[in-house]
Protein backbone atom coordinates (compact mmCIF):
# COMPACT_ATOMS: atom_id res chain seq x y z
CA UNK A 1 0.00 0.00 0.00
CA UNK A 2 1.92 2.99 -1.40
CA UNK A 3 1.04 6.15 -0.08
CA UNK A 4 2.85 9.73 -1.00
CA UNK A 5 2.74 12.48 1.78
CA UNK A 6 5.21 14.98 2.75
CA UNK A 7 6.21 14.47 6.30
CA UNK A 8 4.65 18.31 7.25
CA UNK A 9 1.14 17.12 5.99
CA UNK A 10 1.08 13.59 7.68
CA UNK A 11 2.13 15.40 11.01
CA UNK A 12 -0.64 17.99 10.63
CA UNK A 13 -3.22 15.51 9.89
CA UNK A 14 -2.50 13.33 12.37
CA UNK A 15 -2.31 15.99 15.13
CA UNK A 16 -5.76 17.51 13.75
CA UNK A 17 -7.07 14.18 13.94
CA UNK A 18 -5.80 13.50 17.95
CA UNK A 19 -7.28 16.64 18.62
CA UNK A 20 -10.62 16.77 17.21
CA UNK A 21 -13.84 16.23 19.44
CA UNK A 22 -14.58 12.45 19.29
CA UNK A 23 -17.87 12.55 17.26
CA UNK A 24 -21.83 12.03 19.86
CA UNK A 25 -21.86 8.70 20.82
CA UNK A 26 -25.05 6.79 19.64
CA UNK A 27 -26.31 4.99 22.32
CA UNK A 28 -26.51 1.32 22.44
CA UNK A 29 -29.12 1.00 25.29
CA UNK A 30 -26.62 -0.58 27.30
CA UNK A 31 -24.28 0.19 29.69
CA UNK A 32 -20.76 1.39 29.47
CA UNK A 33 -18.67 -1.96 29.61
CA UNK A 34 -16.42 -1.49 32.70
CA UNK A 35 -13.65 -3.40 30.97
CA UNK A 36 -13.16 -0.64 28.60
CA UNK A 37 -11.06 0.87 31.18
CA UNK A 38 -8.32 -2.08 30.43
CA UNK A 39 -8.13 -1.74 26.88
CA UNK A 40 -5.37 -0.05 25.09
CA UNK A 41 -5.83 1.44 21.98
CA UNK A 42 -2.89 1.39 19.14
CA UNK A 43 -2.51 3.15 16.37
CA UNK A 44 0.18 4.25 13.93
CA UNK A 45 0.83 8.03 13.62
CA UNK A 46 2.23 7.52 9.85
CA UNK A 47 -1.52 7.11 9.03
CA UNK A 48 -4.25 9.60 9.59
CA UNK A 49 -6.60 6.55 9.11
CA UNK A 50 -5.31 4.90 11.84
CA UNK A 51 -5.92 7.75 14.14
CA UNK A 52 -9.25 8.03 13.08
CA UNK A 53 -10.28 4.88 13.95
CA UNK A 54 -8.92 4.80 17.01
CA UNK A 55 -10.22 7.76 18.15
CA UNK A 56 -13.92 6.05 16.50
CA UNK A 57 -13.34 2.95 18.51
CA UNK A 58 -12.50 4.90 22.02
CA UNK A 59 -15.72 7.08 21.33
CA UNK A 60 -17.66 3.95 20.64
CA UNK A 61 -16.47 2.07 24.04
CA UNK A 62 -15.83 5.27 25.90
CA UNK A 63 -12.27 3.98 26.71
CA UNK A 64 -10.87 6.80 28.79
CA UNK A 65 -8.44 9.16 26.53
CA UNK A 66 -5.02 7.94 28.81
CA UNK A 67 -5.44 4.65 27.07
CA UNK A 68 -4.15 5.73 23.77
CA UNK A 69 -1.26 4.50 22.48
CA UNK A 70 0.84 5.96 19.62
CA UNK A 71 3.57 3.96 17.20
CA UNK A 72 5.29 5.33 14.71
CA UNK A 73 5.81 2.04 12.43
CA UNK A 74 7.49 2.57 9.00
CA UNK A 75 5.49 0.16 7.38
CA UNK A 76 1.31 0.03 7.28
CA UNK A 77 1.43 -2.62 4.30
CA UNK A 78 1.16 -5.52 7.44
CA UNK A 79 4.71 -6.59 7.81
CA UNK A 80 8.38 -5.75 8.13
CA UNK A 81 11.05 -7.13 6.12
CA UNK A 82 13.28 -7.07 9.28
CA UNK A 83 13.45 -9.15 12.34
CA UNK A 84 13.06 -9.01 15.93
CA UNK A 85 15.23 -5.83 16.18
CA UNK A 86 12.78 -4.06 13.78
CA UNK A 87 10.05 -5.65 16.24
CA UNK A 88 11.48 -4.09 19.12
CA UNK A 89 12.13 -0.75 17.91
CA UNK A 90 8.75 0.51 15.89
CA UNK A 91 6.32 -2.18 18.33
CA UNK A 92 7.34 -3.52 21.64
CA UNK A 93 9.27 -0.99 23.10
CA UNK A 94 6.27 1.85 22.52
CA UNK A 95 4.22 -0.31 23.41
CA UNK A 96 5.52 -1.00 26.82
CA UNK A 97 5.88 2.34 27.42
CA UNK A 98 2.45 3.21 27.18
CA UNK A 99 1.96 0.25 28.94
CA UNK A 100 4.17 1.69 31.89
CA UNK A 101 2.17 4.83 31.59
CA UNK A 102 -1.42 3.50 32.13
CA UNK A 103 -0.72 0.45 34.48
CA UNK A 104 0.67 -2.84 32.59
CA UNK A 105 -1.22 -4.73 35.19
CA UNK A 106 -4.52 -2.54 34.84
CA UNK A 107 -4.87 -3.31 30.95
CA UNK A 108 -5.85 -6.72 29.62
CA UNK A 109 -6.89 -5.89 26.16
CA UNK A 110 -4.91 -4.61 23.16
CA UNK A 111 -6.26 -3.36 19.91
CA UNK A 112 -4.16 -2.58 17.43
CA UNK A 113 -6.33 -0.16 14.43
CA UNK A 114 -6.27 0.07 10.80
CA UNK A 115 -2.75 0.16 9.10
CA UNK A 116 -0.39 -0.96 12.10
CA UNK A 117 1.90 -3.67 10.89
CA UNK A 118 0.75 -7.31 11.80
CA UNK A 119 3.85 -9.50 10.74
CA UNK A 120 7.11 -10.14 11.22
CA UNK A 121 9.94 -12.11 9.72
CA UNK A 122 12.65 -13.15 11.66
CA UNK A 123 15.39 -16.10 12.25
CA UNK A 124 13.02 -19.04 12.92
CA UNK A 125 14.04 -20.96 15.99
CA UNK A 126 11.66 -23.43 14.55
CA UNK A 127 12.43 -23.77 10.76
CA UNK A 128 10.44 -22.96 8.59
CA UNK A 129 8.24 -20.95 10.74
CA UNK A 130 9.98 -17.58 9.91
CA UNK A 131 6.99 -15.62 10.07
CA UNK A 132 4.68 -14.50 13.36
CA UNK A 133 2.16 -12.48 14.20
CA UNK A 134 3.48 -9.22 15.64
CA UNK A 135 -0.36 -9.29 17.83
CA UNK A 136 0.83 -13.01 19.55
CA UNK A 137 4.44 -11.31 20.55
CA UNK A 138 2.45 -8.47 21.82
CA UNK A 139 0.65 -10.64 24.02
CA UNK A 140 2.91 -11.75 25.76
CA UNK A 141 5.12 -8.31 25.65
CA UNK A 142 6.78 -9.15 29.12
CA UNK A 143 7.93 -12.84 28.18
CA UNK A 144 11.81 -13.33 28.67
CA UNK A 145 11.98 -14.20 24.55
CA UNK A 146 10.63 -12.79 21.38
CA UNK A 147 11.56 -16.23 19.26
CA UNK A 148 10.34 -19.06 20.82
CA UNK A 149 7.02 -20.08 21.06
CA UNK A 150 5.58 -20.48 24.20
CA UNK A 151 2.48 -22.15 26.07
CA UNK A 152 -0.48 -19.74 27.09
CA UNK A 153 -0.53 -19.78 30.54
CA UNK A 154 -4.32 -18.95 30.72
CA UNK A 155 -5.12 -21.57 27.78
CA UNK A 156 -7.63 -24.08 29.18
CA UNK A 157 -7.51 -27.62 28.83
CA UNK A 158 -9.64 -29.13 25.95
CA UNK A 159 -10.66 -32.54 25.00
CA UNK A 160 -12.83 -32.23 22.40
CA UNK A 161 -13.68 -36.08 22.26
CA UNK A 162 -14.34 -36.80 25.76
CA UNK A 163 -16.67 -33.65 26.13
CA UNK A 164 -13.97 -32.47 28.99
CA UNK A 165 -13.62 -28.86 29.42
CA UNK A 166 -12.17 -26.36 31.98
CA UNK A 167 -13.97 -24.17 33.97
CA UNK A 168 -14.33 -20.77 32.50
CA UNK A 169 -12.36 -18.15 34.19
CA UNK A 170 -12.31 -14.81 32.87
CA UNK A 171 -9.09 -12.67 32.25
CA UNK A 172 -9.53 -10.38 34.96
CA UNK A 173 -9.88 -13.30 37.37
CA UNK A 174 -6.41 -15.03 36.15
CA UNK A 175 -4.38 -11.94 36.11
CA UNK A 176 -5.68 -11.16 39.48
CA UNK A 177 -4.48 -14.45 40.76
CA UNK A 178 -1.61 -14.43 38.85
CA UNK A 179 -0.13 -10.82 39.28
CA UNK A 180 3.15 -12.23 37.80
CA UNK A 181 1.82 -13.09 35.09
CA UNK A 182 1.20 -10.29 32.93
CA UNK A 183 -0.26 -11.56 29.25
CA UNK A 184 -3.02 -9.57 27.29
CA UNK A 185 -5.76 -10.28 24.73
CA UNK A 186 -4.48 -9.08 21.49
CA UNK A 187 -7.19 -7.71 18.69
CA UNK A 188 -7.16 -5.85 15.72
CA UNK A 189 -9.77 -3.81 14.20
CA UNK A 190 -8.09 -4.04 10.96
CA UNK A 191 -9.94 -4.62 6.87
CA UNK A 192 -9.26 -3.54 3.62
CA UNK A 193 -10.49 -0.02 4.41
CA UNK A 194 -10.97 2.30 7.77
CA UNK A 195 -14.82 2.15 7.19
CA UNK A 196 -14.18 -1.77 7.39
CA UNK A 197 -12.29 -1.64 10.36
CA UNK A 198 -15.24 0.78 11.73
CA UNK A 199 -17.95 -1.30 10.85
CA UNK A 200 -16.59 -4.24 13.39
CA UNK A 201 -17.07 -2.33 16.19
CA UNK A 202 -20.43 -0.90 14.72
CA UNK A 203 -21.41 -5.01 14.28
CA UNK A 204 -20.53 -6.31 18.16
CA UNK A 205 -22.46 -3.34 19.16
CA UNK A 206 -25.41 -3.84 17.76
CA UNK A 207 -25.35 -7.18 17.60
CA UNK A 208 -24.90 -6.68 21.56
CA UNK A 209 -27.96 -4.21 22.31
CA UNK A 210 -30.69 -6.39 19.33
CA UNK A 211 -29.00 -9.96 20.21
CA UNK A 212 -27.39 -12.07 17.85
CA UNK A 213 -29.82 -14.58 15.57
CA UNK A 214 -29.17 -16.43 12.66
CA UNK A 215 -27.55 -20.07 12.27
CA UNK A 216 -24.97 -22.55 12.62
CA UNK A 217 -22.64 -23.98 9.63
CA UNK A 218 -19.85 -26.46 10.79
CA UNK A 219 -18.24 -28.20 7.51
CA UNK A 220 -16.16 -31.06 8.99
CA UNK A 221 -13.04 -32.67 7.07
CA UNK A 222 -14.40 -36.12 7.37
CA UNK A 223 -17.85 -38.69 7.48
CA UNK A 224 -18.34 -40.89 10.69
CA UNK A 225 -16.65 -42.58 12.31
CA UNK A 226 -14.09 -39.61 13.69
CA UNK A 227 -11.46 -41.49 15.49
CA UNK A 228 -9.61 -40.56 18.35
CA UNK A 229 -8.63 -36.65 18.87
CA UNK A 230 -5.33 -36.41 17.35
CA UNK A 231 -4.22 -36.10 14.59
CA UNK A 232 -6.91 -34.49 11.99
CA UNK A 233 -9.29 -35.83 13.83
CA UNK A 234 -8.80 -33.30 16.39
CA UNK A 235 -10.10 -30.47 14.08
CA UNK A 236 -12.91 -32.38 12.96
CA UNK A 237 -13.70 -32.94 16.83
CA UNK A 238 -13.49 -29.43 17.27
CA UNK A 239 -16.04 -28.47 15.24
CA UNK A 240 -18.08 -31.01 16.03
CA UNK A 241 -18.48 -30.52 19.46
CA UNK A 242 -19.22 -26.59 18.61
CA UNK A 243 -22.02 -27.54 16.26
CA UNK A 244 -23.25 -29.51 19.33
CA UNK A 245 -23.03 -26.36 21.60
CA UNK A 246 -24.56 -23.72 19.29
CA UNK A 247 -27.33 -26.11 18.86
CA UNK A 248 -27.97 -26.77 22.46
CA UNK A 249 -28.09 -22.92 22.64
CA UNK A 250 -31.31 -23.03 19.92
CA UNK A 251 -30.00 -22.36 17.15
CA UNK A 252 -30.60 -23.95 13.81
CA UNK A 253 -27.34 -25.61 12.72
CA UNK A 254 -26.21 -27.29 9.84
CA UNK A 255 -23.52 -29.96 9.99
CA UNK A 256 -21.69 -30.89 6.69
CA UNK A 257 -19.47 -33.75 6.97
CA UNK A 258 -18.42 -34.37 3.55
CA UNK A 259 -15.21 -33.62 1.97
CA UNK A 260 -16.08 -30.78 -0.63
CA UNK A 261 -16.64 -27.19 1.66
CA UNK A 262 -19.59 -24.72 1.48
CA UNK A 263 -19.94 -23.53 -2.10
CA UNK A 264 -22.49 -21.89 -4.31
CA UNK A 265 -24.74 -24.71 -4.44
CA UNK A 266 -24.65 -25.66 -0.74
CA UNK A 267 -24.53 -22.04 0.61
CA UNK A 268 -24.72 -21.26 4.21
CA UNK A 269 -27.05 -18.14 3.98
CA UNK A 270 -27.88 -16.16 7.59
CA UNK A 271 -24.56 -17.35 9.64
CA UNK A 272 -23.97 -16.75 12.86
CA UNK A 273 -21.20 -19.36 13.91
CA UNK A 274 -19.08 -20.60 11.76
CA UNK A 275 -15.93 -23.51 11.97
CA UNK A 276 -14.72 -25.36 9.02
CA UNK A 277 -11.65 -26.11 6.70
CA UNK A 278 -10.23 -26.92 4.45
CA UNK A 279 -8.98 -23.48 1.83
CA UNK A 280 -5.16 -22.66 2.01
CA UNK A 281 -5.28 -19.16 1.31
CA UNK A 282 -8.71 -18.65 -0.08
CA UNK A 283 -11.92 -17.44 1.03
CA UNK A 284 -15.07 -19.61 -0.41
CA UNK A 285 -17.78 -17.53 -0.79
CA UNK A 286 -20.51 -19.59 0.10
CA UNK A 287 -21.83 -17.15 3.04
CA UNK A 288 -23.98 -13.92 4.12
CA UNK A 289 -22.74 -13.38 7.87
CA UNK A 290 -25.16 -11.73 9.74
CA UNK A 291 -24.23 -8.99 11.81
CA UNK A 292 -22.17 -9.94 14.64
CA UNK A 293 -20.99 -13.23 13.14
CA UNK A 294 -18.25 -15.58 14.75
CA UNK A 295 -16.01 -17.91 12.63
CA UNK A 296 -13.01 -18.90 11.17
CA UNK A 297 -11.48 -21.87 9.05
CA UNK A 298 -8.82 -24.03 10.40
CA UNK A 299 -5.68 -23.74 7.89
CA UNK A 300 -2.48 -22.02 7.41
CA UNK A 301 -2.57 -19.08 6.27
CA UNK A 302 -6.44 -17.90 6.66
CA UNK A 303 -5.19 -14.37 7.85
CA UNK A 304 -1.90 -13.44 5.81
CA UNK A 305 -3.62 -9.28 6.64
CA UNK A 306 -6.97 -8.06 7.65
CA UNK A 307 -6.34 -5.65 4.03
CA UNK A 308 -5.88 -8.87 1.44
CA UNK A 309 -9.11 -10.39 0.87
CA UNK A 310 -7.79 -13.69 -0.65
CA UNK A 311 -7.40 -15.42 2.46
CA UNK A 312 -10.18 -17.08 4.25
CA UNK A 313 -10.11 -15.00 7.12
CA UNK A 314 -9.83 -11.45 5.04
CA UNK A 315 -12.31 -12.58 2.30
CA UNK A 316 -14.95 -13.07 5.53
CA UNK A 317 -13.72 -10.02 6.97
CA UNK A 318 -14.11 -8.57 3.09
CA UNK A 319 -17.89 -10.04 3.33
CA UNK A 320 -19.00 -8.87 6.72
CA UNK A 321 -18.08 -11.22 9.13
CA UNK A 322 -17.40 -9.32 12.99
CA UNK A 323 -15.20 -11.64 14.68
CA UNK A 324 -12.66 -14.19 12.91
CA UNK A 325 -9.12 -15.80 13.55
CA UNK A 326 -6.14 -16.73 11.33
CA UNK A 327 -2.96 -17.77 11.20
CA UNK A 328 -0.02 -15.71 9.21
CA UNK A 329 1.84 -18.27 8.19
CA UNK A 330 1.90 -22.89 8.77
CA UNK A 331 1.05 -22.65 12.61
CA UNK A 332 -0.22 -26.49 13.39
CA UNK A 333 -3.44 -27.77 14.16
CA UNK A 334 -2.91 -27.66 17.64
CA UNK A 335 -2.15 -23.96 18.06
CA UNK A 336 -5.34 -22.44 16.29
CA UNK A 337 -8.05 -21.43 18.63
CA UNK A 338 -10.00 -24.10 19.37
CA UNK A 339 -13.61 -23.32 18.23
CA UNK A 340 -15.65 -25.72 20.41
CA UNK A 341 -14.33 -23.84 23.98
CA UNK A 342 -14.33 -20.69 22.24
CA UNK A 343 -18.42 -20.98 21.46
CA UNK A 344 -19.01 -23.01 24.46
CA UNK A 345 -17.68 -19.55 26.57
CA UNK A 346 -19.37 -17.40 24.68
CA UNK A 347 -22.26 -18.64 24.79
CA UNK A 348 -22.30 -18.91 28.65
CA UNK A 349 -21.88 -14.99 28.36
CA UNK A 350 -18.24 -14.53 28.18
CA UNK A 351 -16.35 -11.41 25.77
CA UNK A 352 -14.69 -12.74 22.95
CA UNK A 353 -11.36 -10.98 24.20
CA UNK A 354 -11.55 -13.74 27.04
CA UNK A 355 -12.48 -16.77 25.13
CA UNK A 356 -10.28 -16.47 21.70
CA UNK A 357 -7.32 -16.28 24.73
CA UNK A 358 -8.66 -19.04 26.96
CA UNK A 359 -8.87 -20.89 24.10
CA UNK A 360 -5.28 -20.26 22.10
CA UNK A 361 -2.61 -22.56 23.27
CA UNK A 362 0.37 -20.92 22.40
CA UNK A 363 1.77 -17.43 22.74
CA UNK A 364 4.88 -15.88 19.89
CA UNK A 365 3.42 -17.33 17.36
CA UNK A 366 1.04 -16.81 14.53
CA UNK A 367 -2.37 -16.52 15.16
CA UNK A 368 -4.03 -12.75 14.56
CA UNK A 369 -7.39 -11.44 15.88
CA UNK A 370 -9.89 -9.25 14.75
CA UNK A 371 -12.77 -8.10 15.88
CA UNK A 372 -13.73 -5.62 18.76
CA UNK A 373 -12.16 -7.55 22.07
CA UNK A 374 -15.39 -6.40 24.44
CA UNK A 375 -17.75 -8.05 22.38
CA UNK A 376 -20.18 -10.12 24.58
CA UNK A 377 -23.01 -11.42 22.25
CA UNK A 378 -24.91 -13.34 25.53
CA UNK A 379 -24.47 -11.07 28.34
CA UNK A 380 -25.44 -13.82 30.40
CA UNK A 381 -25.75 -17.66 29.81
CA UNK A 382 -28.01 -18.45 26.46
CA UNK A 383 -31.14 -20.22 28.02
CA UNK A 384 -31.60 -23.55 27.39
CA UNK A 385 -34.28 -24.22 24.86
CA UNK A 386 -37.73 -24.57 26.43
CA UNK A 387 -38.75 -28.26 27.04
CA UNK A 388 -41.09 -29.53 25.05
CA UNK A 389 -44.70 -29.26 26.60
CA UNK A 390 -45.65 -32.32 28.70
CA UNK A 391 -47.92 -34.93 26.55
CA UNK A 392 -51.56 -34.73 26.92
CA UNK A 393 -52.76 -36.99 30.13
CA UNK A 394 -53.57 -40.97 28.77
CA UNK A 395 -56.88 -41.45 28.98
CA UNK A 396 -57.31 -45.17 30.09
CA UNK A 397 -60.33 -47.46 29.18
CA UNK A 398 -63.03 -47.08 32.16
CA UNK A 399 -62.32 -50.64 33.28
CA UNK A 400 -58.36 -49.98 34.01
CA UNK A 401 -58.60 -46.21 35.24
CA UNK A 402 -58.87 -45.33 38.95
CA UNK A 403 -62.80 -45.58 40.37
Amino acid sequence: MNRIRTAFLLSLTASLLLAAPASPQVSSGLARDPLADKVLVVYNTRYPESVDVANYYINKRQIPDRNRCAIDAPSGDGYYLGGAAAYKQYVKMPVQNCLNAVGADKILYIVFTYLTPDKVFDEPAYPPYATRAIDSLVANIWGPSDTNYVANPYGAGVFSAANTYSPFVSLEQFRAANPTTRIYSVWRLDARTAAQAKALVDKAKTAEASGLKGRGCFDRRYADPLGGDTSYAAGDWDIQRAAEFVQTAGFPVTLDKEPAEFSATNRCDGAAFYGGWYSYGNYNDAFTWVTGAMGWHLDSLSLWSPRDSTSWAGGAIEHGITVTTGAVSEPLLGMIPHLDGFFKDVLAGANVGDAMLRHTSTLNWMIVNVGDPLYRPFRAAVPSPPPPPPPPPLRLPRHLGRT
